[in-house]
């Protein structure tokens, strides 16, 4: 059960600081204008900056959320522990980034792929996917080496 909780710790810690930090980069550098233009279809979708209540509400909700999705990372990737800890660092970091990038970002039930087909033409533009799609592939891609690195004794 410790060891459950150490990695579980872990997990949170370097999930909510990849998810804050790379967030923060992504909104600076590519997705700003998505949140701030009137006529942006994000701002019909999200809670942007524009509706300070949503707003305040949404940066309420934002740490707990991020902190529960990387205890449910946890729950999910801590069977597999023994079998990723004997494995090397870089098929370690393989086998996370399978799991947080491609799983998560472009295979899952609300990923890019399904999106492709079924959302409105407008959300799935290339210049929205251009703007969209780098903060979770890099913030899956460092929290997968931060995790391989740090939550797995030394190989």
């Amino acid at each position: 059960m410790r060891e459950f909780g150490v990695f579980a710790g872990r997990s949170v810690m370097a999930f909510v600081v990849t998810a804050f930090v790379v967030g923060m980069f992504s909104y600076a550098l590519l997705t700003k204008s998505l949140f701030e233009d009137p006529e942006s279809v994000v701002r019909r979708v999200y809670r942007t900056p524009a509706d300070p209540e949503l707003w305040r509400s949404a940066a309420t909700w934002a740490l707990p959320v991020q902190a529960l999705r990387a205890f449910l990372h946890a729950v999910v990737v801590f069977p597999f522990y023994a079998a990723l800890a004997g494995l090397p660092f870089r098929r370690r970091f393989a086998m996370l980034a399978g799991l947080f990038v491609v799983l998560s970002v472009f295979a899952s039930d609300a990923g890019i792929l399904e999106s492709l087909y079924i959302s409105r033409p407008e959300f799935v533009a290339p210049s929205m996917l251009a703007r969209t799609v780098p903060e979770p592939v890099i913030r899956g891609v460092i929290f997968s080496a931060w995790m391989a690195r740090w939550a797995f004794p030394r190989s």
